[in-house]
C-alpha cells in the first residue's frame, strides 16, 4: 500500500513538473505586460545567481536570496540582498525562461543584462514559497514579463 501511494505521488509531483515546464517554455513576451502598473515599481522575492543552475542542493549556497524591484520608466531592476549592496540590473538585451543547468525541476530566468555596467547573464527564480511558488504558478512569467518590459530595442 506505501509503495502504491508512494508511486502515486511521484507521479503527480512527475506530471506537474513537466505540466509546467511545457507552459513556461512557451513563455514569449507580453504586448501588455500583466506586471506594470506605470509608475509603481513591481517587486518580488527572488533567488539570483551568475552561473547556470544546478540540481544539487549542496550548491545552494551559489544563490543569493533577495528583493527584485523592476521600475519600467526607469528601465532598471535593483536587486537588494540584506547583507550585500544594492545591484542594478539595466540594458536587458533578453529574457528566456525554461530549465537552465542541471535543474529539471524550477523554470528559472535568464536574463542577458549589464549587472554594474558589466554584461552578463542573471538567472532569477520566485523564491516565496520555499521556490515552490513558480511551480505550481505562473509567478516566473510574471517575473519574465518585469524583466522584459526593461528590455533595450
Amino acid at each position: 500500500m506505501v509503495v502504491l501511494v508512494t508511486l502515486v505521488v511521484l507521479g503527480l509531483v512527475f506530471a506537474l513538473v513537466t505540466w509546467r515546464r511545457r507552459a513556461t517554455a512557451r513563455w514569449r513576451p507580453d504586448s501588455t505586460p500583466l506586471v506594470a502598473t506605470p509608475g509603481v515599481p513591481w517587486c518580488t522575492t527572488v533567488w539570483a545567481q551568475n552561473e547556470p543552475p544546478r540540481r544539487s542542493m549542496r550548491r545552494a549556497s551559489d544563490r543569493v536570496t533577495g528583493r527584485l524591484c523592476v521600475d519600467a520608466l526607469a528601465r532598471v531592476a535593483t536587486l537588494r540582498v540584506p547583507d550585500g549592496p544594492e545591484v542594478q540590473l539595466t540594458n536587458v538585451r533578453s529574457v528566456t525562461v525554461g530549465a537552465s543547468g542541471s535543474d529539471f525541476v524550477n523554470t528559472w530566468v535568464a536574463v542577458r543584462c549589464d549587472v554594474n555596467g558589466q554584461t552578463t547573464v542573471v538567472y532569477l527564480n520566485d523564491a516565496r514559497w520555499l521556490g515552490w511558488r513558480p511551480i505550481l504558478t505562473r509567478a516566473n512569467a510574471r517575473l519574465a514579463d518585469a524583466m522584459s518590459s526593461l528590455t533595450t530595442t
